[in-house]
């Protein structure tokens, strides 16, 4: 009779234990299924209240894109006048300094031109001096 309660204490502790497993399984079997539950109404409720904003917020942006796009075309016409006017002030810059070399160029030509015609006539007064010098030289020497 002691070996038949042994079994049956054996028997009854195993059927616990199985039960025991069993429970645990089903408790975190639930907790997941009730975390996805609660995780896709959160979800949910998460979606609504974006598209709510979405809705509420759409003319904010809308308004906000519009200025932006309007103070763009502001700004980038103020750029272009800008630039426009640096480019005038170079391009008057350039002309005068080209005006001036070739002033410059002009004056130096006429310098060297101006040179040479007095060299040139300074070489002919003195070829005629020496001229002069060497037909009087060959006058005394011939007398």
């Amino acid at each position: 009779m002691k070996d038949f309660v042994k079994k049956i204490q054996t028997e009854f502790n195993n059927i616990q234990k199985t039960i025991e497993t069993e429970a645990n399984s089903i408790v975190k079997k639930a907790k997941t299924y009730l975390n996805k539950n609660t995780i896709d109404k959160k979800r949910k409720e998460v979606e609504q209240l974006v598209r709510k904003n979405v809705k509420e917020y759409q003319p904010i942006i809308k308004k906000y894109v519009a200025d932006l796009q309007k103070n763009a075309d502001k700004l980038t016409k103020e750029f272009e006048t800008r630039v426009s006017k640096s480019m005038k002030d170079a391009r008057a810059k350039i002309n005068d300094v080209k005006n001036k070399v070739e002033k410059a160029g002009k004056n130096a030509k006429t310098k060297a031109s101006k040179t040479a015609k007095n060299v040139k006539t300074k070489a002919k007064t003195t070829a005629k001096k020496v001229t002069k010098k060497t037909k009087a030289a060959t006058k005394k020497a011939t007398k």
